[in-house]
């Protein structure tokens, strides 16, 4: 099972989001499922922001490798799911032909911290930590026919 985070640019919610999913799945011995992420409209190359470098050391997760990809034509097939943000990047990718069964708006919707203080990346960071650990569960109970599969 392949999972694409994405969110506007790639710096902030779904890096953080792709790396809490890296954790939660080592800690549980998770298999099946890789992960990734993306922006619609990122500045390619650009590192995470500082932020939410910061607050995700706070948990020992270190995300100051990370840089900045966009969502490209020809990755839309090659994952199963696609976590999206916001209503508007479920439509966009909608539009570019994703099935909306494949696409599911993380959290019921994670608003953008980008330009917040802190405080604010790290509420943002503890939503999108119990978000991803509910969608991964969720994913390996379908995936297994209602169990677990660790």
């Amino acid at each position: 099972m392949k999972l694409l985070f994405i969110c506007t640019g790639n710096t902030c919610r779904s890096p953080m989001a792709e790396y809490l999913a890296r954790d939660y799945i080592k800690k549980n011995n998770i298999r099946n499922i890789e992960v990734s992420s993306c922006g619609i409209m990122p500045d390619i190359g650009e590192a995470a922001n500082p932020n939410a470098v910061t607050v995700m050391d706070e948990l020992g997760i270190d995300i100051s490798a990370h840089r900045a990809k966009r969502l490209e034509a020809e990755e839309i097939t090659g994952y199963d799911i696609f976590a999206v943000m916001s209503p508007s990047q479920l439509a966009l990718l909608s539009q570019c032909g994703v099935d909306p069964d494949r696409i599911v708006i993380l959290g019921g919707g994670i608003h953008d911290p980008y330009g917040s203080g802190v405080e604010t990346y790290r509420m943002t960071r503890d939503r999108l930590k119990t978000a991803v650990t509910q969608l991964i569960d969720t994913v390996l109970k379908i995936s297994s026919g209602g169990e677990a599969e660790k």
